[in-house]
C-alpha cells in the first residue's frame, strides 16, 4: 500500500490492475545497490520487475492491458493499492513524499498469486 503526495510539480502514473499481470512483460533482473560514491554494486539474487513503459510498442502486444493514467499535481495525493503495477514519469523537477505501509494478505493476495502463476505458465 502506498500514499503518494506531490508538494511541487507533477508526476504521471500509469497504473495496471492486478489482472493485467497475465499480459505484462515481467522479467527477473539482478539485484544491485548504489554505493556512497554513486557506483552500482552488484548483489546476490534477482528481483521481478516489469520492463520499461508497457505502452511502448517494444513491449509487444498491449491490447489486453487496462491502463489507468493519472497525473498527480501539487497539493494532490494518490492512493496506490497493493498489487497494482505502475510506471511513473515526470517532465520537470518534482518534490513529493510517499508512505509505504504493510499490505493486508487477505483474499486479494490469493487472487494476485493466481494471476502471477497463470502468467508464469503462459511464459
Amino acid at each position: 500500500e502506498n500514499v503518494y503526495s506531490v508538494i511541487r510539480g507533477s508526476k504521471t502514473f500509469t497504473l495496471y490492475p492486478p489482472c493485467d499481470r497475465l499480459h505484462l512483460r515481467y522479467r527477473y533482473y539482478p539485484l544491485s545497490r548504489y554505493g556512497e560514491g554513486g557506483d552500482l554494486i552488484p548483489e546476490d539474487g534477482s528481483v521481478p520487475w516489469i520492463d520499461i513503459d508497457q505502452r511502448d510498442p517494444l513491449c509487444g502486444d498491449n491490447s489486453n492491458l487496462h491502463p489507468v493514467v493519472v497525473t498527480v499535481r501539487s497539493g494532490e495525493t494518490l492512493y496506490l493499492p497493493s498489487y497494482w503495477f505502475h510506471h511513473v514519469t515526470q517532465t520537470h523537477s518534482t518534490i513529493a513524499i510517499n508512505y509505504w505501509y504493510d499490505i493486508d494478505y487477505g483474499p486479494s493476495y490469493g487472487l494476485f498469486k493466481m494471476y502471477d502463476e497463470l502468467a508464469r505458465l503462459k511464459e
